[in-house]
């Protein structure tokens, strides 16, 4: 299990990412706020599911529905020979807790950037 190496966006002009090239299972800090985001690009011939998950990350409740399951993560499908882009805090109650798992995402690579 890999730690994602998180890179700080510049405030002015053209920054170098890193590429970090996902495994069975690997580890995202996530900072609620921070801006960060995280661009999945997927080399292969086939659609993958990459699912993010906080360790903490269990049951919402949602005004006019009530209690909503997070516990089985957010799913990103990444399309064969093509990429996505998620701002994290979009999804943040799936990434609750002090770590977050990154499974499923063997043969794509993702960029992290935060503010």
């Amino acid at each position: 299990m890999a730690a994602l190496t998180i890179v700080q966006r510049s405030t002015s002009g053209a920054f170098t990412l890193t590429n970090n090239t996902l495994t069975a299972a690997d580890t995202l800090a996530y900072v609620t706020g921070a801006g960060q985001a995280i661009t999945f690009n997927n080399a292969t011939g086939s659609p993958v599911t990459v699912t993010l998950l906080g360790n903490a990350a269990t049951t919402v409740t949602v005004p006019g529905i009530g209690a909503v399951s997070v516990s089985a993560g957010y799913p990103v499908v990444v399309p064969a020979t093509g990429a996505k882009h998620l701002v994290l805090d979009t999804v943040y109650q799936y990434l609750a807790g002090t770590s977050v798992a990154v499974t499923g995402g063997v043969g794509v690579t993702v960029q992290v950037v935060s503010n």
